[in-house]
């Protein structure tokens, strides 16, 4: 290591493949981190064909 550390990350691979592993690994971690710690989104709930209002079908009858 007498010619410094940024000239031996840049020529040699095995170093620059491990740095992109961790810096790649550490961004999957903090989304996994992030889409898990807020509170889940809530989902309006689809009602049924036939508990949906009676005045609905009336009104659109109407001309």
């Amino acid at each position: 290591m007498q010619r410094g550390l940024l000239p031996y990350v840049l020529e040699d691979g095995i170093p620059a493949l491990i740095l992109s592993a961790i810096v790649l690994l550490s961004g999957m971690g903090y989304g996994f981190y992030v889409a898990h710690s807020r509170p889940a989104t809530p989902v309006a709930e689809l009602l049924p064909e036939a508990a949906a209002p009676a005045s609905a079908p009336a009104a659109a009858e109407k001309p």
